[in-house]
């Protein structure tokens, strides 16, 4: 595979620029680039080079919807601040309670279940990324996320208007 390497670095590094463009920034294509790369190393597979750029493209389709889920909840966020100026004191103090059941929640799922959910909720990292990070099947990442988000919702509807 070594005498593979120089071949997957040109391949990988030719759409470097086309990356750039899709992404908006020389960060965003390195990461994408770095992302495919450890996974041909890890995966011990040598991908032609079609494989490659839908690979590519897949790393880059990811990094745009998690960007795109980050900026939505940065919006909800900013939404639901401008809004607490409005608030009388008791909807400001049930907010507090209410954000303090939700990090209780949290607080009592097992360490990887609150994993899973910190990932996929706040980080807004994709589940496949997530699997491989706790080493499950992805199967069983959605559905210990599901269980999470209604365990937490349980313990947190009774602070909720």
């Amino acid at each position: 595979m070594s005498s593979d390497v120089p071949f997957f670095e040109e391949k990988l590094f030719d759409r470097h620029g086309q990356l750039e463009r899709w992404l908006g920034s020389v960060e965003a294509a390195d990461d994408a680039i770095q992302s495919v790369a450890e996974k041909i190393v890890k995966s011990g597979d040598r991908p032609n080079a079609s494989y490659l750029a839908a690979m590519l493209r897949n790393a880059a389709v990811d990094r745009v919807r998690s960007e795109m889920r980050r900026r939505g909840y940065e919006e909800a966020f900013a939404s639901a601040a401008e809004t607490v100026d409005d608030r009388s004191p008791d909807r400001l103090v049930a907010g507090t309670q209410a954000l303090e059941a939700l990090r209780g929640a949290i607080g009592r799922l097992s360490p990887t279940d609150r994993k899973i959910f910190v990932l996929a909720c706040l980080e807004a990292k994709p589940r496949s990324e997530i699997a491989a990070v706790v080493g499950l099947k992805l199967s069983t990442v959605e559905k210990r996320l599901a269980k999470a988000k209604a365990s937490c919702y349980r313990q947190v509807k009774d602070h909720l208007d």
